[in-house]
């Protein structure tokens, strides 16, 4: 029982890790002013998934609690990976800068939607996980909640080294690894094994690919506003803002 606790403390750090990331990407990829679009993302897919487990709730009958809470930890995982590679590459048309009157397009509009749904699926499946937690263990709510607080107290406190020494791309996947790592966890009875298996092969993938895009890149804030990668000489994240030196 006390690897579920954990896991869900893992699922709760890298659920506010990656609110607190997104608020970082998005000042650079929209504008500053954005980075508190981040908050109705979070709430969104959070409410969601309580309303949903509310309205199916015998779809998630206790029995089963193991197994999907490593489910969902799991699509909690790929989907935060598929969130940040839309997000890191796909902005406004429009500069919608707040000191003059740009227009608002349908296109923009189309564009925010999107960029907002994209965003809001992880938060769903993490909130997916604590939400079947607090359902089925209400005599161990106040140990769950203890659990849950734990977690992301640890990512208020990660944060600021995290992006010095990650940037905020990597420290997204890392957040996304460290979900799988909570699946593995979930799936840890001996009778759950294909369970522990699949979720420790997409941990393994996970950390490969977090290896592999701090040597390489494959997934980075693309050319925004008015920077162009093309002429990108220098780029560094620190606790409050990502600093880019340009040649032309």
């Amino acid at each position: 029982m006390k690897r579920l606790y954990i896991g869900v403390g893992l699922v709760t750090l890298a659920t506010l890790l990656v609110e607190l990331l997104l608020t970082r990407i998005f000042s650079v990829t929209l504008y500053y002013h954005f980075a508190f679009m981040v908050i109705s993302i979070a709430l969104f897919g959070l409410g969601l998934s309580g309303v949903s487990l509310f309205l199916r709730a015998t779809a998630h009958p206790r029995e089963e609690l193991v197994s999907q809470l490593s489910a969902y930890s799991r699509r909690f995982a790929v989907t935060l990976v598929i969130a940040l590679a839309y997000a890191l590459n796909h902005s406004l048309t429009a500069p919608l800068d707040p000191l003059r009157a740009d227009p608002f397009t349908a296109q923009n509009f189309f564009q925010l939607t999107f960029l907002y749904l994209f965003c809001a699926l992880p938060f769903y499946y993490g909130g997916m996980v604590v939400s079947l937690a607090l359902h089925h263990l209400r005599d161990k709510a106040a140990t769950v909640y203890f659990y849950d607080l734990v977690g992301a107290s640890l990512a208020c406190l990660l944060l600021d080294p995290l992006l010095g020494l990650l940037g905020a791309e990597n420290a997204v996947l890392l957040g996304a690894l460290i979900a799988a790592f909570a699946a593995v966890l979930f799936g840890s009875e001996e009778t759950r094994w294909k369970i522990q298996r699949s979720s420790a092969l997409l941990a393994g993938a996970l950390a490969i690919l977090l290896i592999a895009n701090l040597g390489v890149g494959l997934l980075r804030v693309g050319s925004f506003k008015f920077v162009d990668n093309r002429y990108l000489a220098f780029s560094k994240w620190n606790a409050f803002s990502r600093i880019e030196v340009q040649e032309k």
